[in-house]
């Protein structure tokens, strides 16, 4: 039996065998497959959608894709302690041990493996450099004096240190034992 393609015009993908030579319109469930992919895209309409390329020997020369459309990537989503990540691209190197018609049976199966996806989000969950980053980023802005004026027209310097500001920054990293090797500090 042959599958035909629904892709129209291939979107701009990131493909994992880049030297592929040549895009099939359709291909026979019977084929041997070097390579499945999945990933999202902006299809022909404008919105992000799903695609599915089969990398598949021609030949015995070449590797051409056949690419699938499987619709809007907002179909394709994982949820996880009520947060809705995408589902993360699948890749499965398959070296020509299994056809088509497995492959996408594989695909179908595994695409859903939310390990990956469990993982980003206890992450993400457990980690405060955001919170530690905005921290220093307020701490640095309290020692900075944004007022010193010179001359008799008034030119306004700004995100100078203070005397003050410098000398307890300076005291800070000495006692930290990260001290710049510079002349910033007075």
């Amino acid at each position: 039996m042959r599958l035909r393609s629904n892709v129209t015009r291939p979107p701009n993908l990131r493909l994992l065998y880049p030297p592929a030579t040549g895009i099939l319109t359709e291909v026979s469930l019977d084929e041997p497959v070097y390579l499945v992919q999945e990933s999202n895209a902006i299809a022909d309409d404008g919105s992000e959608h799903r695609f599915q390329v089969l990398f598949v020997p021609v030949n015995g020369e070449s590797i051409s894709t056949f690419l699938t459309d499987m619709g809007p990537a907002a179909n394709y989503t994982m949820t996880v302690d009520d947060t809705v990540y995408p589902t993360p691209p699948y890749q499965q190197p398959i070296l020509m041990e299994h056809t088509v018609a497995e492959c996408r049976d594989m695909a179908d199966d595994f695409r859903d493996d939310d390990f990956a996806v469990q993982l980003l989000h206890n992450q993400t969950n457990e980690s405060d450099i955001i919170a530690r980053y905005w921290a220093m980023i307020e701490e640095d802005r309290s020692i900075v004096k944004n007022k010193s004026t010179f001359g008799p027209g008034g030119h306004i310097q700004r995100n100078s240190f203070s005397d003050s500001g410098a000398r307890l920054q300076k005291e800070r990293l000495e006692s930290e034992g990260t001290v710049p090797h510079h002349g910033y500090y007075r």
